[in-house]
């Protein structure tokens, strides 16, 4: 069972895998802008633009892992870069569980960040997948 930091865990189970539990210490969401497309032609007598497609949404955890076996599970992600499901979920202490984020996504990046007394910290991104 995982312990949560600040009363947040993310669990991301591959399709077709088992799910990994993470406890999180901080999120960050980006992606979704929409650059502009520059259409301005010989007439205009200012610049005319129209909105392009939007970025892919990416969501960032910091997390930390306290033992060998779930590091070993996200590195693993890279190699199978398969989609799965990503449930980011709220729990006060003596309350229920709210989910805040739950998509599909891919792991794009895991980032090693230290090793303290067993544990280890690590940066996460997953890309959500909008292919279905």
């Amino acid at each position: 069972m995982a312990v949560n930091f600040n009363g947040i865990s993310a669990v991301y189970t591959p399709d077709g895998g088992s799910g990994i539990t993470m406890k999180v210490t901080s999120h960050s969401e980006s992606g979704s802008s929409r650059p502009d497309i520059d259409i301005t032609d010989s007439s205009d007598t200012h610049r005319v633009v129209l909105p392009g497609l939007a970025e892919a949404e990416k969501h960032t955890f910091e997390v930390v892992l306290t033992d060998a076996t779930e590091r070993t599970s996200l590195t693993g992600l890279l190699d199978d870069c398969a989609s799965g499901a990503l449930v980011v979920q709220y729990t006060p202490c003596g309350g229920g569980a709210t989910n805040l984020i739950s998509i599909s996504a891919w792991c794009t990046a895991v980032t090693m960040t230290g090793e303290l007394d067993g544990a280890f910290t690590a940066s996460l991104e997953f890309t959500r997948d909008r292919s279905g």
